[in-house]
């Protein structure tokens, strides 16, 4: 657990804007655009005293073996130099998973629940996310989310490429 001192503040904003100009093949003198947001309201600051609260973080590279699969376990992230990190009775508020472009064109990584303990996000069997290189995942969860439990904590990464690949990770909680 945190020392009693730990402060934590994340800040999101999971806003995106795409312009589309479309060429009606009209004379109007200018072509019609128009602007698609997301709900900008999906953005702030994350402190103890928010809902959700952030009250752990773990930031870090993780590996996933060449041919094969590792366990990201949310009650045991360690850490090189610092105590390691449980989220267990937390709920994950935000989750990014970067797979680097860097990584090589057979790096497909798949993330899912595996077997229990599993913890994706909702607590549900059967689901996956394949990430190729270059691509990335970020989700923001709110007091609906399920807490880390002893029988909910693991994150199974796949990966069927010849070299190990080295995952960017960013997990909130509180």
């Amino acid at each position: 657990m945190a020392a009693t001192n730990d402060t934590y503040s994340f800040n999101y904003n999971l806003r995106a804007v795409l312009t589309e100009t479309l060429d009606l093949g009209l004379d109007l003198g200018a072509d019609t655009t128009t602007v698609h947001e997301t709900d900008s309201s999906i953005a702030g600051t994350l402190t103890a005293t928010t809902t959700p609260a952030v009250s752990q973080c773990w930031s870090g590279i993780f590996t996933v073996p060449n041919g094969g699969n590792d366990t990201l376990d949310l009650t045991a992230l360690s850490r090189t130099t610092l105590p390691d990190i449980d989220m267990t009775d937390l709920k994950v508020c935000f989750c990014k998973i970067v797979n680097p472009s860097t990584s090589a064109a057979d790096q497909i990584i798949t993330i899912s629940d595996g077997a229990a303990p599993y913890f994706l996000f909702s607590n549900a069997a059967g689901q996956k996310v394949v990430l190729k290189p270059g691509e990335a995942i970020a989700i923001y969860g709110n007091e609906s989310k399920p807490d880390v439990t002893a029988l909910a904590s693991d994150i199974l990464f796949a990966n069927p490429g010849a070299v190990d690949c080295l995952l960017e990770i960013m997990i909130c909680a509180g």
